[in-house]
């Protein structure tokens, strides 16, 4: 076995048999490193040194047989390969050179997704020119689309059915209504959830009573349809495939979704309007007639929290914030107030969001926890705040087409969804509908609130272009491209690109769970429960430490005491010393200082002013107040020295200090 070195042109002449050891391969290795890596026209360098020092250390060079061949294989032509002569070596180079090659493909591919993060999945115009991609229809995006996203496409028209069975049920609910409703009112409409693993669609009818549990994907019946009869105002899914919740007339009832089997009815929950659900804390939310927000514990069935809103009936249905689980509520006096079973005596906060428009529509929360949006019901304007600071609006603006919005949602990437009451119009906005000079990330970003009118991404019109159709509720399906529209003639999913979270986390609710992975979510779910006090606006408290409750008292308290006083203690002590009053006598009392009550009140805001303020009088108060310490001082001192020379001429020369007193007092006595 021999091995040889290279010819003129730096090419590799070895002759190494397979039975060559590591060395002689290592050493063939380096050698076509240093004939197909070097730039053309540049000696071959001796054994042991890199053609590049600076791109390739001398320790890559003393690497495995292994570990050469993927570095090569970046250099290396199909035809340098084919003048290699050891078999393993070329073998190995070559599956290396095909990988790195696949993997540039597959960038290559994906390349347009990651262009822009903000725009990544949205339908891009061809041109400059073409900036609306909102006139797009369905049947042009389907036709665009692969096999597997056109199965989010399809129409159920339930406007037979409804007809049919909505007379007995429109009966039964003015019979029960105190207020007169009108016939358009008593419509039949449906409201549409999905479930967090995006594989189940709910369907429940508002005046009919139909719930439909249907696999959209499979486009099959989980199960029966339930006819209840009676009015459900709303539905929602709970931590699992398995399980959904109505509102119906009297009570919350929750059901099986396997076989349609009534499970369990939530008393307590009387009279509800709307329903939430928050799946890491386990707690069904609902909301009444009279304002009353309730927190139910599904695990132990037992009551978290109570909350008064004292506003009334809402107006717009219960959200809740993905991002930190607060509860949002809508009301007709235009406030919008945040819950949390952690404080249930007053709200988190409340935003005076329309008070002019006959009360909150819709209120809804993307998933970041950045955004809130409120929609008004006669002005159909749609406001945007931030969570931050939720003392003025972000954004204003209002949508062209008339009509008042009825339902908002946001999408797992930001994107908002309204439908409208005219003309079952529906229309879709990029990042929660902010400018983009509002946006967090942008470079210039604008703090003041704006007004304009924001281009949609895309809109379209259900119900087949029936008039009188109202759209009752969006919904965006997680991880699909899917938005599904509930309306008065039934349901329809349409297609909306970018609206899906492209990646999800295997340990969430994911749409490729098996029923092992569900059975094991549930038992996981139940272990990693949070519990209701960690609901709050930031959730980064969690893992904080808490100080001493008493000393952060202590401490606001002397904080505040402080800025109440102010400069009046340096005013007091002054005048005091002034009028003679404040000498220091044994036993008495310290002067204590004036406790102040109330909110902030007038007289200490102007104390405060006058902290910094430079007074004439004032500094020759304080001038006059050391002259007469000084003096007093200096005083004290010939007092003192006069009478210890008094009572020093009576006391014998050498006499004890012990005697010295007996002697001075004696002599005082004698006078």
């Amino acid at each position: 076995m021999s091995a040889g070195g290279s010819d003129a042109d730096g090419r590799v002449t070895s002759r190494v048999g397979r039975g060559g050891t590591d060395d002689d391969l290592s050493r063939d290795s380096s050698q076509v490193w240093k004939a197909y890596a070097r730039p053309a026209g540049q000696p071959v360098p001796p054994d042991g040194e890199s053609p590049h020092p600076e791109l390739c250390p001398e320790s890559s060079f003393r690497m495995s047989a292994v570990g050469a061949s993927i570095d090569v294989a970046r250099a290396v032509s199909d035809e340098a390969l084919g003048r290699i002569r050891h078999g393993t070596l070329r073998r190995t180079l070559k599956q290396a050179a095909d990988a790195a090659r696949e993997a540039a493909q597959r960038t290559a591919a994906t390349e347009l997704l990651h262009f822009d993060a903000d725009r990544a999945g949205l339908v891009q115009p061809e041109s400059e020119l073409e900036k609306r991609t909102a006139h797009l229809t369905q049947r042009d995006i389907v036709q665009c689309a692969s096999g597997y996203a056109r199965r989010g496409r399809f129409i159920l028209d339930l406007e037979s059915y409804d007809a049919a069975r909505a007379s007995n049920a429109a009966r039964k609910l003015a019979q029960s209504s105190s207020s007169v409703r009108s016939l358009q009112q008593l419509a039949p409409s449906y409201r549409a959830r999905y479930s967090a693993s995006s594989r189940v669609l709910l369907l429940g009818g508002r005046h009919n009573g139909h719930v439909v549990v249907l696999d959209w994907r499979a486009k099959r019946l989980m199960a029966p349809e339930l006819h209840l009869g009676e009015t459900v105002r709303d539905v929602t899914m709970l931590h699992s495939d398995g399980l959904f919740a109505t509102a119906q007339h009297r009570y919350v009832y929750i059901y099986d979704a396997a076989t349609g089997a009534q499970i369990h009815c939530l008393r307590e929950h009387a009279y509800p309007q709307s329903l939430a659900f928050l799946r890491h804390h386990l707690l069904l939310l609902s909301i009444n007639e009279a304002g009353v927000l309730r927190y139910t514990d599904v695990s132990r069935g037992t009551q978290a929290a109570e909350c008064s809103t004292h506003l009334g009936r809402p107006t717009a249905y219960l959200a809740v914030s993905p991002y930190n689980g607060v509860a949002l509520t809508g009301h007709r006096n235009g406030v919008v107030q945040l819950w949390s079973p952690a404080a249930p005596a007053e709200p988190l906060a409340q935003i005076l969001a329309h008070p002019s428009a006959g009360g909150v529509a819709a209120v809804a929360a993307d998933a970041s926890g950045r955004w809130v949006v409120t929609a008004g019901v006669s002005d159909g304007r749609v406001k945007v705040w931030d969570a931050r600071r939720l003392f003025a609006p972000l954004h204003t603006h209002r949508p062209v087409g008339g009509g008042s919005i009825t339902s908002l949602d946001t999408s797992q990437t930001g994107m908002l969804a309204a439908g409208f009451s005219a003309a079952g119009r529906v229309t879709v906005w990029r990042q929660a509908g902010v400018p983009d000079e509002h946006h967090p990330d942008a470079p210039h970003r604008r703090s003041e609130p704006s007004s304009s009118i924001i281009e949609p991404v895309w809109q379209t019109r259900v119900g087949h272009g029936r008039s009188g159709v109202a759209v009752c509720s969006v919904a965006f399906c997680p991880y699909e491209d899917v938005l599904g529209i509930g309306h008065s003639g039934g349901f329809e999913s349409c297609l909306v690109p970018g609206a899906g979270a492209s990646q999800f986390d295997a340990r969430e609710p994911n749409p490729f769970m098996g029923k092992r992975q569900r059975r094991e979510a549930e038992v996981r779910a139940l272990l990693e429960k949070l519990p209701p006090e960690s609901i709050a606006l930031d959730p980064n408290f969690i893992g904080t430490v808490e100080r001493d409750p008493r000393q952060r008292q202590r401490e606001a308290r002397r904080r505040s005491h402080v800025r109440a006083q102010g400069e009046e203690d340096c005013r007091g002590a002054v005048e005091e010393e002034t009028t003679g009053g404040g000498d220091d006598q044994d036993g008495a009392a310290p002067r204590s200082r004036r406790q102040t009550r109330g909110r902030n009140p007038i007289g200490n805001r102007l104390r405060r002013r006058q902290k910094n303020v430079i007074d004439d009088k004032l500094i020759a108060l304080r001038r006059r107040r050391e002259r007469q310490l000084t003096q007093r001082e200096h005083a004290r001192h010939r007092g003192a020295g006069a009478a210890d020379d008094a009572s020093d001429g009576d006391v014998p020369e050498g006499m004890p200090r012990a005697l010295a007193a007996f002697y001075r007092h004696r002599s005082s006595a004698d006078r």
